[in-house]
């Protein structure tokens, strides 16, 4: 098993995604639309709230600020929730919170698709983003660690730091010793160390978007710093927290990227022959294809006993399905394409369900599809960053559902950094697969056609 790569991907989903939107939000305090507008100033001033939310019908559609609040009733004063206001679901992961509130200072939470919560700057000192954001820094450093032992073998990298600082962890490797701890010399570095190093890289420089060695020193001592007040529950909203903690998701993400493309000193052979001759499977599909990726990925199996609707699946059950779409993806496609067509619908053994009135669902489906994704190619020994992007187009093959776009609509800045995202073709052209491997009521291939049109838009194509 491939364990340096199990011990991060376990990291990322502790990390990433074991802390929601709903870890620190707020319930969005709300009044009727008839309230007296005044009255509902005077209690927002008393409990110091800038905005509360609008109830027509009894559900929240629309707010007012404090300021807007001068007379009359509260329906003459809303505002209507906007792309602009960065609308995120209750199961966003903290980055996503983190990059809506560099922008708005605020964001809104919805719940079954009614906003019902908010989130400000105040809430980010709360205890789950700490955790988070620590845990963000304690995977940089892992990252330093490891390209520090693929870029510098045999300790070359001691010739970058300075005497002081090589005497210092020294020092800490001697004393660990002493207590019965036997550990390399690289593991005794600070975090700076590490990054002051590393900061001579160029090509790694290049990878994390700093142009200079200066550039990059700065941002090590900054990420070092949000670090330190994480550890000392000092305050991590300081001047430019916005800057510090995306810089520290971008490090974060492009590192893990840069590992992946850094040879390790030992290949294993053995687990790419594997993964090339599951690839050769998919992509020539010669008699009992599909029975030797069942022997190979088990979990395959449950798909071939696991129902779908007949009105927008009429081709049969998920094995059938994801047979089909294995079969639509091109000769020369892109191989990570016929990766997410054989995992995208794996989580449907375990989530669908038949009601009493004999409808078939498979809620959330898509999520627990690309938690057995990361398991099943983990397990696999696939590359880092070719599993991250299989994963990532596994985990939102059903934006296009979710998102419910019209011509006349206008992209939330979210959004747009989807379809700028360098992963979006791929799940782009996933889109038109799965609408080719589908039967029945669909609108997969109109809506292919029509974010396809929106990339090319956006990116400029």
């Amino acid at each position: 098993m491939p364990w340096k790569d199990t011990q991060s991907s376990r990291l990322r989903r502790v990390f990433l995604e074991g802390f929601s939107a709903m870890d620190i939000a707020e319930p969005l305090v709300s009044f009727d639309a008839d309230a007296d507008a005044l009255s509902v100033r005077r209690i927002m001033e008393k409990k110091d709230f800038d905005l509360v939310g609008v109830r027509r019908d009894g559900l929240v559609c629309s707010y007012v600020r404090r300021e807007d609040l001068t007379g009359g009733r509260c329906a003459d004063h809303i505002r209507a929730f906007t792309p602009d206001d960065d609308l995120v679901p209750d199961t966003a992961n903290l980055l996503d919170v983190v990059r809506s509130l560099a922008i708005n200072e605020q964001c809104f939470v919805t719940i079954l698709d009614r906003v019902g919560a908010i989130i400000t700057l105040s809430d980010l000192e709360k205890p789950p983003m700490r955790m988070f954001l620590f845990g963000m820094i304690t995977i940089i450093e892992m990252s330093f660690t490891e390209i520090l032992r693929r870029r510098y073998p045999d300790n070359r990298w001691q010739e970058l730091l300075s005497e002081s600082r090589l005497a210092k962890a020294k020092i800490l490797q001697k004393e660990r010793a002493r207590r019965g701890e036997q550990v390399p010399l690289i593991d005794c570095l600070q975090f700076g160390d590490k990054g002051w190093i590393l900061t001579y890289d160029e090509e790694l420089r290049k990878a994390l978007g700093q142009g200079s060695r200066k550039e990059a020193r700065r941002a090590v001592k900054e990420i070092e710093s949000l670090r330190n007040n994480l550890a000392h529950t000092q305050e991590i909203i300081p001047t430019g927290w916005q800057q510090i903690i995306l810089t520290c998701s971008r490090w974060e993400d492009n590192m893990e990227h840069f590992i992946s493309q850094t040879p390790p000193i030992e290949e294993d052979a053995e687990r790419q022959e594997a993964l090339d001759a599951i690839e050769e499977e998919m992509r020539t599909r010669s008699e009992g294809w599909w029975s030797r990726l069942m022997a190979a990925i088990p979990e395959l199996k449950e798909l071939d006993n696991t129902p779908q609707s007949p009105v927008y699946h009429a081709e049969g059950d998920v094995g059938v399905h994801t047979r089909m779409a294995i079969e639509a993806c091109p000769p020369d496609c892109d191989p990570d394409l016929r990766w997410v067509a054989l995992l995208h619908d794996a989580g449907k053994a375990t989530s669908t369900r038949i009601d009493d009135d004999g409808r078939i669902t498979a809620h959330g489906h898509d999520r627990v599809s690309a938690d057995m994704a990361e398991r099943i190619l983990c397990r696999l020994g696939m590359p880092e960053a070719r599993r991250r992007r299989i994963v990532w187009a596994a985990r939102l093959h059903m934006f296009h559902l979710s998102w419910q776009l019209t011509p006349a609509s206008r992209l939330s800045k979210r959004q747009q950094g989807y379809l700028t995202h360098p992963d979006f073709p791929l799940l782009l052209e996933f889109l038109k697969i799965d609408s080719l491997a589908s039967r029945g009521k669909t609108t997969k291939m109109d809506a292919y056609d029509f974010y396809k049109k929106q990339w090319e838009k956006e990116a400029g194509v």
